[in-house]
């Protein structure tokens, strides 16, 4: 199991990163951070990665990402979707005139996942 976390400023404070096998990281999160789901509880048997809001003591709101294994194309696929997200839960909503703010700030989260990753973890680089 690895763990680690971003800025998701200036949206939200923190966000979570998980990679580890599917239950194992299930059951790792909700022992940890003891929360409650509100935006759909993912079935961890068939996907590579997902992409959770969840409730720490019911007034943390946190987001998270959670992959099975390290890909840029499954970081990409599930940063979209915390954008959306994020971005969404901020009042944004995707149009025409705020397709720059989610592309600039997908690319800002897949970056800071790359680079903490690789700083974290050399042995599994990735560019």
């Amino acid at each position: 199991m690895k763990e680690f976390k971003i800025s998701g400023m200036p949206y939200t404070p923190t966000i979570l990163f998980f990679m580890g096998e599917n239950e194992e990281t299930r059951a790792y999160i909700k022992k940890k951070y003891k929360y409650t789901i509100f935006d759909g509880d993912p079935d961890f048997k068939y996907i590579e990665g997902g992409c959770i809001q969840f409730l720490r003591q019911n007034k943390y709101y946190t987001p998270c990402i959670w992959i099975s294994s390290y890909s840029s194309p499954i970081i990409a696929h599930e940063t979209l979707h915390l954008t959306f997200k994020i971005l969404n839960r901020a009042g944004i909503y995707h149009t025409p005139n705020s397709e720059e703010a989610f592309t600039y700030y997908q690319q800002y989260l897949f970056d800071q996942i790359i680079d903490r990753y690789n700083k974290l973890f050399p042995e599994d680089w990735i560019e």
